[in-house]
């Protein structure tokens, strides 16, 4: 069986990566080294491949050309989950919500920035100016208003996450209590950082579209600025998705560390069951109890794994044992 993966940047395609039975050819070669590393630390060809479909790291995203082939690993995570942990399936729901609500906003929330950025790409190319497409970034004060309701979705999820730390531990017959906005400067901090991290995303696609059209006129490169970043507002995968997604699991893991800070238990459990393609070093990670919280979050520092192939979109976190 052919399996066919490509490595994109918005509609730009830079690799494409075919698989025939032993044999690997790639169209260009940008992906190698990212094929190749995995396929060292998954050997499963097919496992391997499933764990790439959907990576992406802000700029570049791996899909599959041939996606049917993959999609029955999806419902294994909330399979899992679902049959013998009520706590980590209430997690990802509301993760599950956070993220979806937050990226339904999303197109308009972005709205001034995709104009902000299209007005500097068409005067730039009206000015004959091409070198100032490098300049193209969105202000502060847009960056600024993006950031506001990613703070509030994000502080409303850790509060939801202490909440369910409490009820873990009257499960475990331990009465404890949540901090009032647990975790939420963190939080805010974090908002801040991916609101400009996607600003600049934006700013570098603008940049990146207009080069390619910098010998059409204004309106046309202006046009067709505004229809790539509208496109990229509009989808839930690569760098929107990612960051958004890598902020959620933060404020999660935020809301929960407030709790557990003010209430250790005698140990702490690492917990890997929320991932849809969950990678080796975090499937090693799962179940591991470490003797204190202190021990964990040198494997838990942010929010998941910190050895996990897929950085800020690990679905792992710790939870206490009290008893």
């Amino acid at each position: 069986m052919t399996d066919v993966l490509q490595l994109v940047s918005g509609d730009d395609v830079l690799d494409t990566v075919t698989f025939t039975g032993d044999e690997i050819t790639y169209a260009t070669g940008e992906a190698r080294s990212l094929i190749e590393s995995r396929l060292k630390l998954i050997p499963d060809r097919v496992q391997a491949l499933r764990s790439l479909v959907g990576w992406s790291n802000g700029y570049v995203t791996v899909r599959a050309v041939l996606p049917d082939r993959f999609v029955e690993v999806a419902p294994e995570v909330e399979v899992q989950a679902a049959a013998g942990d009520a706590d980590a399936r209430r997690l990802q729901e509301q993760w599950d919500k956070a993220k979806a609500r937050l990226l339904r906003r999303w197109p308009k929330l972005a709205a001034k920035m995709v104009t902000e950025l299209a007005d500097q790409a068409e005067a730039a190319i009206e000015a004959g100016d091409v070198a100032a497409l490098a300049e193209l970034e969105v202000s502060a004060g847009v960056v600024a208003a993006v950031a506001v309701p990613i703070r509030k979705t994000g502080t409303d999820l850790a509060a939801e996450a202490a909440a369910g730390v409490v009820e873990e531990a009257a499960a475990q017959d331990v009465s404890i209590t949540a901090p009032s906005e647990p975790g939420a400067d963190r939080v805010r901090q974090h908002a801040d950082v991916v609101a400009r991290i996607i600003a600049n995303g934006y700013a570098s696609g603008a940049a990146r579209t207009a080069l390619q059209l910098a010998g059409a006129g204004p309106q046309e490169v202006r046009d067709e600025v505004e229809r790539h970043l509208t496109e990229l507002s509009q989808s839930t995968n690569g760098l929107v998705g990612t960051e958004i997604g890598g902020l959620l699991s933060a404020a999660q893991h935020a809301g929960r560390l407030a709790v557990l800070e003010q209430q250790p238990g005698n140990k702490v459990q690492a917990i890997e069951i929320n991932d849809i393609n969950r990678c080796e070093p975090c499937s090693a990670a799962a179940n591991n109890v470490y003797p204190n919280l202190r021990a964990a979050l040198k494997d838990y520092p942010v929010s998941g794994n910190r050895a996990c192939l897929g950085r800020s979109r690990c679905r792992g976190h710790l939870r206490m044992i009290w008893r």
